[in-house]
């Protein structure tokens, strides 16, 4: 059976096991884009401030960076009713968000890495900045230190020690454009565009060493890693699976396709959630293999998403349209 071609929209493969996440319908010759595709997800709430295109949350609260130069603070202790209680307008487009103690750490492109006080999240305030030579992209915290994805300018690592006094301590330039990463451990793991993944030992912050790379089919958007795997969002190619059990002799192991280009995952314990572009949103099971929950919304609404987060029965998005607050009913 040629799963493949009789679900062009969701495969995932494992170990070299094809596995039929979910079928749309059957016999029916319509454009399916044209409607919501929906599978155990609902809708129940959407924070419209702006376009939003990357989240955390802490427990309490969710941090949104905006296109609209903003980083919101969202209490969603209500999950159908996120209240904003606090933002700061910063000075370039926010990208990727970090949190420690009392500080969040906002990578701001061109304008380098900031130190955010929020003691009061309604009252944030800017107390200390690190220039980048490229564009600072995402933002890693390892200890006392944060790791930045640079683009060009490969990997920065900050001195977050005092966060009212941040400065760069280190550096590696990467081959390829630093998109993402990751610290596990000694390694920090990079996605680094069209060069795949890299792996770099941090032993000694101040001079990261170069451990592996793996080029992959497509540009390196967004890695994540969990145990022995690292996933890597490669774009239209989806996600692709890989032992780093030895980072030295790294294997591809499996992947996953769907309609959209992956853009965004992210790990919480056994599951993984995918940030799909407009194929939406994505809730893999890492322990069964298989897909969780879905939701692709109808091409008519221009809807595009870039992040997904998991707190607890709900999917949190970071979407062209906003914060989508999404519920999780698992099949019985």
């Amino acid at each position: 059976m040629n799963l493949q071609g009789s679900n062009p929209y969701n495969i995932m493969v494992m170990n070299g096991i094809v596995l039929a996440l979910s079928l749309l319908s059957q016999g029916v010759e319509t454009d399916s884009s044209l409607f919501a595709d929906s599978l155990n997800l609902c809708t129940i709430a959407k924070w419209t401030r702006g376009n939003t295109h990357y989240v955390i949350y802490d427990g309490q609260y969710v941090y949104a960076s905006t296109l609209e130069r903003t980083i919101s603070i969202i209490d969603i202790s209500v999950p159908d009713d996120p209240i904003e209680i606090g933002n700061i307008r910063v000075g370039n487009v926010p990208l990727g968000l970090a949190k420690k103690g009392q500080f969040l750490f906002a990578a701001l492109g061109d304008k380098g890495l900031c130190a955010i006080e929020i003691t009061d999240p309604s009252i944030p305030e800017i107390v200390s900045c690190a220039d980048t030579p490229d564009s600072a992209i995402i933002v890693y915290i390892h200890g006392n230190y944060a790791y930045v994805a640079d683009g060009d300018s490969g990997i920065r690592v900050i001195s977050v020690a005092d966060p009212r006094n941040i400065r760069e301590v280190g550096f590696y330039d990467t081959k390829g454009f630093a998109r993402s990463l990751v610290v596990s451990g000694k390694y920090a793991y990079v996605a680094d565009g069209n060069e795949g993944l890299l792996i770099l030992d941090v032993t000694n912050p101040a001079s990261p060493k170069f451990v592996n790379s793996m080029k992959l089919e497509s540009f390196a958007n967004a890695v994540e890693v969990s145990g022995k795997y690292a996933y890597v969002a490669i774009g239209k190619e989806g996600v692709r699976v890989i032992d780093i059990s030895n980072p030295t002799d790294m294997k591809l192991v499996g992947h996953w396709t769907g309609p959209g280009a992956a853009l965004g995952v992210r790990v919480l314990g056994d599951k993984l959630t995918i940030g799909a572009a407009t194929g939406g949103v994505r809730l893999m099971d890492l322990k069964e293999e298989r897909e969780l929950a879905h939701y692709r919304p109808p091409k008519y609404t221009r809807d595009y998403v870039f992040e997904v987060i998991l707190c607890g029965n709900y999917l949190l998005a970071a979407s062209r349209s906003g914060l989508i607050v999404y519920e999780y009913t698992p099949q019985k």
